[in-house]
């Protein structure tokens, strides 16, 4: 799921804790974003996230609540 929705192969980092602590970022992205209910794939959520600030106050609604 990470890779086809993050692209981990194709990602260059190397040294130091980098990679570790981007994948870290990425399941917890991932495990927002599953968190909010709908027909959207993960692409498209994160596609939407940026674009839409009702997407994000919902997104952020979640996690206050402890819903995620």
């Amino acid at each position: 799921m990470l890779d086809v929705s993050f692209g981990e192969d194709d990602n260059r980092t190397r040294h130091g804790n980098g990679a570790e602590n981007l994948g870290k970022l990425r399941r917890l992205t991932r495990g927002l974003l599953g968190g909010v209910k709908g027909k959207q794939s993960a692409p498209q959520m994160m596609l939407r996230a940026p674009l839409s600030p009702e997407f994000r106050t919902e997104v952020v609604a979640k996690i206050a609540k402890g819903k995620f």
